[in-house]
């Protein structure tokens, strides 16, 4: 799990200069055509992180809370009641993944082959190391994705430099 990591820390990176690059007021705002908004990504990406403490058989923090407005199926919005502010969900996010992070080095090789108990994705992810590694890396990466293209929607230029 130490590659896994290494990758979810590099594109935590990128992630973090990519909000960086947002103003509060365009935070919320949807994509033209639907999707998902950077308020949307981010608050799902943290909540992901209290999944993946879950999964490990860790307790979280804010969970139940977010999963109404940032869990899967939930609908994006603008409506700013409901929503985190980006200042909140940027520290959130940030230690969501300390304590993340922190678990999956922590975690031994029996840990991680253990038998996941909720069905999410358990056909294609049986074990507790095979959901852990699909949300450090590719779960993460696809919404990364979405926020670049909402970026690129707005007519703002790629972080990476390269």
């Amino acid at each position: 799990m130490e590659l896994e990591a290494k990758l979810f820390t590099m594109m935590r990176g990128v992630l973090t200069e990519m909000v960086d690059g947002i103003s509060d007021t365009d935070f919320q705002s949807l994509p033209a055509g639907g999707g998902n908004s950077p308020n949307w990504i981010l608050g799902h990406l943290a909540l992901c992180n209290e999944f993946g403490l879950m999964t490990m058989g860790l307790p979280v923090e804010r969970a139940e809370q977010m999963m109404p407005i940032y869990g899967p199926g939930s609908q994006p919005t603008e409506a700013a009641d409901n929503l985190m502010s980006k200042a909140d969900l940027v520290t959130f996010f940030n230690e969501s993944a300390d304590r993340f992070l922190m678990a999956v080095a922590n975690a031994s090789d029996e840990d991680l082959a253990a038998e996941r108990s909720s069905p999410i994705l358990k056909a294609h992810l049986p074990t507790v190391g095979d959901m852990v590694g699909h949300l450090l890396t590719t779960h993460f990466g696809m919404h990364i994705g979405q926020l670049s293209a909402w970026r690129r929607g707005r007519g703002m230029g790629s972080v990476l430099k390269i």
